[in-house]
This record gives structure tokens, C-alpha cells and sequence, in this order.
């Protein structure tokens, strides 16, 4: 009997490790685009700018979003998101290349203030000002930078372009 149970328990193992290994996948969405390694390099003044949002823009009406966040060397690789399905690099073409980062400080001070709050108690004012903070925060880079309709930078994708570095300050 003893025997009988650790066959089954084996097969059922096996069974469901093949299972979920078929389910791992790439599970592509359709139309989802041959994708390229890039990165990008985001230096403010010549020193490297962390915490920067990248974002690479199409103006075909794509289905999908082109994404990094710099490192605390200024450097974001691109992902690819449709929906749910994110994937490292980018894909080929000319893009609107916005570049985003916030000073958060005071707003980072608030809401950890908030997260020490007890569970029971709610300030409201601490709320509000925190709304406040986050409806006008102060950019960091030129605020021309923030948006595809008004960013001066365009670059294009080819097979051999997998590097772009860009200086905000020479955007001011």
C-alpha cells in the first residue's frame, strides 16, 4: 500500500511539474513586438541621475508601453509592457522619449509619518496635505522633458543602437 501511494504521489508530482512548466511559457499577447536590448544612460549636469522614469513613446497608436527607472548609476534598461506582460528591451523604431523624477522628499517624510500612525487613528489634515504635496509636486528636470507633445528628444531603434545616454540639464 505504501508502495502504491509514492507511485501516485511520483506520478501526481510529475503530472503537475509538467504542467506548470508548459504553463511558464512565453506567453506573449498577440502583437506584442520582436523586442531589442536597450539601455539608457540619464545624467543631470554629468553625474548619473537615479530614480529617473524613462519612458520611449511611439506615435502610431502602439498597444504597448516602453518603460525603465534609473539605477543609482543613472542607467535603466527598457521593458515592454502590454497589459499584463512586461519583457526586457525594446522595439524598433523612432520614439518621443520622455524623462520623469520628482522632488518627493517632503512627501516621503509625510507619508512615512502616516505610516506610523496607530491603525484607529486618521488625520485628516495629514491627508489632505499629502494630497496636496503629491498634486504639485516639483519636477526635477525641465518640465518640457515630462511629456511626448513637448520633449525635444526623438531617437530611433535599429538593430545596431542599444545605448542612448541623455543629459537633462542640456534640455533647460
Amino acid at each position: 500500500m505504501i508502495k502504491y501511494r509514492s507511485a501516485v504521489l511520483l506520478a501526481t508530482s510529475v503530472l503537475l511539474i509538467a504542467t506548470l512548466g508548459c504553463g511558464a511559457k512565453d506567453k506573449r499577447p498577440e502583437g506584442f513586438p520582436k523586442l531589442y536590448p536597450i539601455t539608457v544612460q540619464i545624467n543631470n549636469n554629468g553625474q548619473p541621475f537615479s530614480g529617473a522614469g524613462v519612458r520611449f513613446e511611439t506615435n502610431d497608436g502602439a498597444q504597448y508601453s516602453i518603460v525603465g527607472t534609473t539605477d543609482e548609476m543613472g542607467k535603466a534598461v527598457l521593458e515592454t509592457a502590454m497589459g499584463s506582460y512586461f519583457a526586457a528591451g525594446c522595439p524598433l523604431g523612432t520614439f518621443k522619449v520622455t524623462i520623469n523624477k520628482f522632488d518627493r522628499e517632503e512627501l516621503d517624510k509625510l507619508v512615512e509619518q502616516q505610516k506610523n500612525l496607530p491603525p484607529q487613528v486618521e488625520d485628516l489634515k495629514l491627508a489632505a496635505k499629502i494630497t496636496q504635496l503629491e498634486d504639485n509636486m516639483k519636477p526635477l528636470v525641465p518640465k518640457k522633458l515630462l511629456r511626448a507633445d513637448t520633449t525635444p528628444i526623438d531617437v530611433t531603434v535599429d538593430e545596431s543602437s542599444t545605448e542612448f545616454t541623455f543629459d537633462v540639464n542640456e534640455y533647460k
